[in-house]
């Protein structure tokens, strides 16, 4: 599911910032950011931004230029920030600034638009990506993608999450700092064609290069052989998604010494079906993959909120040994064991120390 990166949300409650007269924090859905003192009270409706968000030039963000302009990018891009001692994690601006472009947009009155209303499009916001280095890059092929891409929701933009989570056989693991694959056996198009496989990053099926990572660690891992062998004795076409990490992606934060693969989910094709956790350990054992570290397990989900913010600051060092001391690691990811929900939990830390 696409992120809402700028939606009408309510203000759920207003807290001071000790020593500070001006600014104030404001909490909306799970996120806190800070605002302007008395430039919101609890119950209103605001224009919210969340951090990753890519602003257009417009006179609305100028105040921002100080704080947020990439000269690279050509735009604001929001992150975590530290204001005063208070973490702000996204923007909080008042609906009235922005009426005149919604209206433009065909969405008629802003005032009307119910919390919740998704304006990512209609006021020209886009995702921060990551940089791709060379041996990441590749030329795209013509694809349909039958499976959901890899962007996990984060539980501060859907709180909600947490109770449907509770009671559920559930498991957490590490989020690593790398960039998503995809490998996939499409289903054939006519009857008594052969299934095809794409190697495929974030969001590009890529055509064979011995020069693409994602390439080399498909045919050193044998992944198209998997996923054949698997189709010739069930019938079924997979989807194998995971986590690429090594030299020469996101800094090596996992000080790993060649490139590796590391699987999150494993997804039938027809159905769009989740393999549960048991299933996939299965897989990957059998074929000699490795899954994304799995930090902890249990029967019946129970956590807070805060305590899984302690679980999400840990440094890599605590999973990878080769991993610098100081390296934060990103967070974690919490699913339920039969894959019928799941959410990520970002570390402040992480971010604070530069992460994305």
């Amino acid at each position: 599911m696409p992120r809402k990166l700028a939606s009408i949300q309510g203000i759920r409650e207003i807290l001071p910032i000790e020593g500070a007269d001006a600014i104030e924090r404001v909490g909306i859905l799970g996120w806190y950011c800070v605002a302007k003192k008395g430039e919101f009270k609890e119950g209103d409706k605001c224009l919210y931004f969340e951090i990753d968000s890519l602003l257009p030039e417009w006179p609305e963000y100028e105040f921002l230029r100080k704080s947020s302009w990439s000269e690279k990018a050509g735009c604001f891009r929001l992150k975590t920030a530290k204001l005063r001692g208070a973490l702000s994690q996204g923007l909080a601006l008042p609906i009235a600034r922005f009426a005149a472009r919604v209206a433009a947009a065909g969405l008629g009155s802003i005032e009307d638009l119910p919390a919740g209303t998704d304006l990512t499009d209609a006021l020209d916001v886009e995702k921060y990506e990551a940089p791709v280095s060379v041996q990441l890059d590749g030329k795209a092929r013509d694809f349909s993608w039958p499976i959901a891409k890899s962007d996990e929701v984060r539980l501060e933009s859907d709180p909600e999450l947490l109770a449907q989570m509770a009671g559920k056989p559930w498991y957490v693991s590490a989020k690593l700092d790398g960039t998503s694959a995809s490998f996939i056996l499409d289903l054939p198009a006519k009857p008594g064609a052969d299934c095809e496989f794409h190697v495929c990053s974030r969001n590009l099926s890529l055509e064979e290069d011995p020069g693409n990572i994602y390439w080399t660690l498909a045919r050193k891992l044998d992944i198209e052989g998997i996923l054949r062998r698997h189709f010739a004795a069930t019938g079924t076409c997979l989807a194998i998604q995971g986590e690429l990490c090594g030299p020469g992606i996101q800094g090596n934060k996992l000080g790993l010494s060649e490139a590796s693969f590391f699987v999150f989910t494993i997804v039938e094709i027809e159905g769009h079906r989740l393999l549960d956790l048991d299933a996939m350990r299965s897989l990957c054992a059998v074929n000699g993959l490795r899954t994304v570290p799995i930090l902890r397990e249990g029967d019946s989900f129970a956590f807070s909120n805060q305590e899984l913010f302690a679980l999400s600051e840990y440094p890599y060092r605590e999973v990878f040994p080769e991993a610098r001391k100081d390296q934060e690691g990103e967070g974690i990811v919490v699913r339920a064991k039969d894959q019928s929900l799941s959410f990520k939990k970002v570390s402040n830390r992480f971010l604070l120390k530069g992460g994305e």
